[in-house]
């Protein structure tokens, strides 16, 4: 295998430098959000656009190269093929220097400095040899150099290079940012948008020597002696580190998928340190961040999954809870932005649902029983349960209106047990904090009781409930809008669980029935919220 990879917007990655670059030129205001491809359309479509926009460039892949980020993932890839002895060439269109380029800095030469400082070429990183590097002159070079190199696959974001007339016809192309991904690689195209799955396609599962050499490559601090893969690890993966001279350690890798612009990396590191400088013991200390490579390394919690809690248990996790709102004053505190996906309004749930569920439609050429569920069950059920909590939300809070500052608590957002573990005292200890932030009360505790990754029986849910209550108590209007707004909530886990449909392709008959168990769930869910409002004894 010879893997062959585009530079710029496929390993170097200029969102952030392209936005900051033309804030400061005056050419968008402070404070805009957008990638490379949307600033280019916004300059482009302005009288003298495209000049605009072919003087930022040059600025950007000259002067400023600098300040060029790695594209999320391309760091783990690098060091998955030097561990699997993968050979790795680098091939650019680039010229010598911009045309519109006045300074006429050498674009080449920025480049290598720039790979040089990430660690290219360093031995004990990704190992690549400056010989590996070929900057062309015109796309048409490029593909020649690709042939000429012997390329078994080669990774672009232009879809302009894999239509060259000349492109080697035994090359497998990957096309790098799109969220489609295609099935084979044999067949022609693939498009791809995230890292880890490219590196999933071509090298496979990554053995424990490999995830040793890569962690080891990430973290040369810890001195790593071991790296395994733990099982289960939600949205993010976990490992189990074995380092010289300390305890046992979680080594966790972040997601990266395209479109998703959350700092789960960040939002999880930063809530566990102030948790813990505030005598929050129940989360893990943060013991290294490396933020480039979206990886972070904590305490190893010795504990066992939550099967079946016990009222124990939930005690512990209210007075988590309890903690955590008491926490709302403190210094710091208001350093958090909202927590993940929250809901300060009952406008903003119903905003949710419509959203994940149009999302959803779009599928219905590929699963029909899926337009069936979302037209004849869901929707009316959907009308019928937004006019109800509509009609039903307390007066002094409007249903369109935010939820008061005073009234909003710090949340893990995906609080649960099954985001706990049981150490062998006894004592909980919560972990996956990705989402943390400020949230609704209501949602927080609606949540807990709709989550379909736990099992809790009547009798948790009302003392939960009722502990709920008593914690939040500085909102008398508490009880009523969790009353209108829990059906809702139901509604929008009914949409959550059918999140694979977003992911996955359909053909493989495993799959499908997979998809068929996530659509009963669903369906249960939704059902389950319209009995609700129903029940004349519906009351909290």
């Amino acid at each position: 295998m010879h893997i062959g990879l585009d530079l710029d917007n496929t390993l170097v990655g200029y969102d952030r430098v392209f936005a900051q670059a033309a804030q400061q030129q005056g050419l968008l205001p402070q404070g805009w959000q957008g990638g490379k491809q949307k600033l280019r359309k916004l300059l482009r479509s302005r009288e003298r656009g495209d000049e605009d926009w072919q003087l930022l460039q040059g600025q950007v892949y000259g002067a400023l190269m600098y300040q060029a980020e790695l594209m999320p993932g391309a760091g783990w890839f690098l060091l998955h093929c030097r561990a699997k002895d993968v050979r790795v060439s680098v091939v650019s269109h680039k010229t010598r220097y911009s045309p519109k380029d006045p300074e006429r800095v050498p674009l080449r030469e920025m480049a290598l400095c720039w790979m040089t400082n990430k660690g290219f070429f360093d031995p004990d990183r990704f190992g690549i040899s400056p010989e590996s590097v070929y900057f062309e002159d015109t796309r048409e070079q490029k593909v020649k150099r690709i042939a000429a190199l012997g390329c078994t696959h080669f990774v672009d974001d232009l879809l302009e290079v894999f239509s060259e007339p000349e492109f080697p016809i035994h090359v497998a192309r990957i096309l790098f940012g799109t969220e489609e991904l295609g099935e084979d690689l044999n067949e022609g195209l693939v498009s791809c948008s995230d890292w880890a799955l490219i590196g999933s396609m071509l090298l496979g599962c990554e053995s424990e020597q490999d995830l040793t050499a890569i962690a080891q490559g990430l973290m040369p601090e810890l001195a790593i002696n071991r790296c395994q893969s733990v099982a289960g690890g939600g949205n993010s993966r976990v490992y189990h580190l074995l380092c010289s001279g300390r305890e046992p350690l979680a080594f966790k890798r972040y997601p990266t998928a395209a479109g998703d612009s959350r700092d789960r990396l960040g939002t999880e590191t930063k809530a566990c340190r102030f948790l813990r400088s505030q005598g929050v013991v129940q989360v893990p200390d943060v013991v290294a961040i490396n933020k480039e490579y979206q990886v972070a390394a904590f305490e190893w919690i010795e504990g066992r999954h939550l099967d079946a809690p016990n009222h124990d248990d939930l005690l512990q996790l209210i007075e988590f809870v309890s903690q955590l709102d008491s926490l709302r004053h403190k210094k710091g505190a208001r350093t958090f932005t909202p927590a993940s996906e929250v809901c300060f309004s009952g406008q903003e749930i119903v905003r949710q649902i419509q959203f994940r569920r149009d999302r959803l439609e779009q599928l219905a050429v590929e699963f029909p029983g899926l337009l069936s569920y979302l037209r004849q069950d869901f929707d009316p059920i959907f009308g019928r349960l937004r006019n109800w909590a509509r009609h039903n939300w307390p007066t002094d809070q409007t249903f369109n209106g935010e939820l008061p500052t005073q009234y909003r608590t710090l949340s893990p957002s995906d609080l649960g047990f099954h985001n706990a573990l049981r150490a062998e005292s006894g004592a909980l200890r919560i972990i996956d904090l990705e989402y943390f932030g400020w949230d609704d009360p209501v949602k927080l505790t609606s949540d807990f009781c709709w989550h379909p990754g736990m099992t809790l029986d009547q009798r948790i849910r009302d003392e939960w409930i009722r502990a709920a209550v008593q914690i939040f108590t500085r909102d008398r209007s508490f009880m009523a809008r969790l009353r209108a707004a829990y059906p809702l909530y139901g509604l929008r886990w009914a949409m959550i669980v059918l999140n694979p449909f977003l992911m996955s392709s359909l053909n493989n008959s495993a799959l499908t029935r997979t998809l068929n168990v996530q659509l009963e769930k669903s369906t249960n869910l939704c059902r389950k919220a319209a009995l609700l409002i129903e029940d004349e004894r519906y009351k909290f």
